[in-house]
């Protein structure tokens, strides 16, 4: 005894369909997924910069001797520990209220430590331009 008259098709849409459905969404998804890992690399380096100016203030607020170039250069160190290029970050120092840099800075008074950081997008192709992230980080002199 026949269950079904007819055999049956599992095939009831016209073939390729699926196939040029996604090759029109692959762009799209692969669009998604580039800028969601470059948000993340662009949250990773805001906060890689965040932290290098914070170690550079800090180190002048313990040690009040020390050179505008050693404070640079702990703020270019602590940035290469993140994985970071120094030589691409510029990294300036002042005394806020007066144009004294350290360490002419008086004592009771905000040390500022600013960080640039040229950030360059993975997909270069779209957004062929730097994105010029800066952060500072202020601190009281001893």
């Amino acid at each position: 005894m026949k269950l079904y008259s007819q055999p049956i098709n599992h095939r009831t849409g016209p073939r390729g369909q699926g196939l040029l459905e996604f090759a029109l969404i692959l762009p799209v998804l692969i669009l998604v997924v580039f800028g969601v890992l470059d948000l993340g690399r662009a949250f990773f380096a805001q906060i890689a910069i965040t932290n290098a100016a914070r170690v550079g203030a800090r180190s002048y607020s313990f040690d009040k001797d020390m050179t505008v170039a050693a404070i640079q250069t702990a703020t270019k160190s602590e940035l290469q520990t993140y994985g970071l290029d120094p030589t691409q970050v510029t990294v300036t120092v002042t005394c806020t209220g007066t144009p004294a840099a350290p360490p002419n800075c008086a004592s009771e008074q905000t040390i500022r430590v600013t960080v640039a950081y040229p950030f360059q997008l993975t997909i270069t192709w779209l957004f062929p331009n730097t994105i010029n992230m800066s952060r500072y980080i202020e601190m009281m002199t001893p």
